[in-house]
């Protein structure tokens, strides 16, 4: 999907879930990107339908994101239209590969939410990222 770009500073997991609330409510998986600048600025976002552990998550188009909006950091949301905000073994696996991803390119990957319904966890958080 296409990108857009919006103003704003998102410094912590709270922000970040506000950025990405939307997810929330959906009634299929998305996964979604926002790549921040280092000063925590938001440069721009995406959205992608399909599972953050399927491969429907293109490390390749996150890493050209990364390239274009020249991000020093990046945050990543997806949803589980289930209702359980536990990551799952595909969910990490997929988090870490991307991570690697994006380490080598400098721009590291700050954190993975999930999102589902009201509730909602942070891998940074948890230890997991």
């Amino acid at each position: 999907m296409a990108h857009s770009r919006a103003p704003g500073r998102i410094t912590d997991s709270h922000l970040a879930r506000a950025l990405f609330g939307s997810l929330a409510h959906c009634l299929q998986e998305v996964s979604a990107f926002a790549y921040l600048d280092a000063d925590w600025g938001l440069l721009g976002t995406r959205h992608a339908p399909g599972r953050a552990s399927a491969a429907a998550l293109s490390i390749r188009a996150v890493a050209l994101d990364v390239l274009a909006f020249r991000a020093a950091r990046v945050l990543m949301a997806h949803n589980h239209p289930r209702g359980d905000a536990v990551p799952s073994e595909g969910d990490l696996l997929a988090t870490r590969r991307l991570a690697g991803v994006l380490e080598a390119l400098g721009a590291p990957l700050h954190d993975h939410l999930i999102l589902a319904g009201e509730a909602w966890s942070s891998l940074r958080t948890m230890g997991l990222l």
